[in-house]
């Protein structure tokens, strides 16, 4: 057929059945067809007969396969998670038998120890000994509230003076191997890095060179004045940029610098 994609070969072959199943300019390929020495009817009845075999079949078929996989590996993490749950309510409920056990134990012990002389003496002792450990921690609590009262007014200090992060943070000591971080070249740069509106400059050339490439599609590129505007516009962007590029290399360093 003499273009790009065409059914001279195999490997030719293959990607013009691609392209066609993925409906990406079919329409293109019927029209060579039709200019070839092929039939038209034999040309239509291919071409048409491959987008619902191919797109309608074949590729729902490959998505259907995926989706049950993935529905599958959902399925076993849910039964995963329900034995763990099991297991975790099973060893919950030990522990509450442990406990219970432990608590009657504590209990009957306590009983015997009551019946004892020395359990008055022991009660007082610990309450005493309970009242002292209370004061010191009500003093340690007061103590570190203080502290981090303290910690959380300079934290917020510095907050504030490293909003801007400053030129010799940067692990890049030499730009280029020639602008050090003195240099004045390259704290120019970094003052335009920085700054707020540069990335809103930038966001907006993407945004309008966008906007503009979509424009570009019903241009007819034939050398009229819609076309020659176009064209300047490319380069106003381009060299927009590669000044972009050119001030964060020198103000950031390059990658082996």
């Amino acid at each position: 057929m003499g273009v790009r994609r065409n059914f001279d070969d195999f490997p030719e072959a293959f990607m013009s059945v691609f392209v066609i199943m993925t409906q990406e300019n079919w329409n293109t390929f019927l029209v060579l067809a039709y200019r070839s020495d092929v039939n038209i009817y034999l040309s239509v009845i291919y071409f048409v007969s491959w987008i619902f075999i191919g797109n309608y079949i074949f590729l729902n078929l490959f998505l259907a396969i995926l989706l049950d996989k993935f529905g599958a590996q959902e399925t076993v993490d849910e039964l995963n998670k329900i034995d763990e749950d099991e297991e975790q309510e099973e060893e919950e409920k030990f522990k509450e038998v442990k406990n219970e056990t432990q608590q009657m134990s504590r209990a009957q012990s306590s009983v015997e120890r009551r019946s004892s002389p020395s359990f008055v003496r022991q009660k007082s002792l610990a309450a005493e000994s309970n009242h002292r450990l209370e004061r010191e921690m009500s003093m340690r609590r007061s103590t570190t509230e203080l502290f981090w009262d303290s910690k959380d007014f300079d934290s917020d200090d510095d907050d504030d003076k490293k909003e801007t992060p400053k030129i010799n943070t940067i692990p890049c000591k030499k730009s280029f191997y020639v602008f050090s971080q003195t240099n004045p070249i390259r704290k120019a740069c970094y003052n335009f890095y920085v700054h707020p509106a540069f990335d809103r400059i930038i966001l907006g050339a993407i945004v309008l060179s966008s906007i503009k490439l979509a424009i570009d599609t019903y241009i007819p590129e034939d050398g009229n004045l819609a076309d020659q505007i176009s064209a300047g516009i490319d380069y106003f962007f381009n060299g927009l940029f590669i000044l972009e590029a050119i001030i964060k290399t020198i103000a950031l360093g390059f990658i082996l610098d």
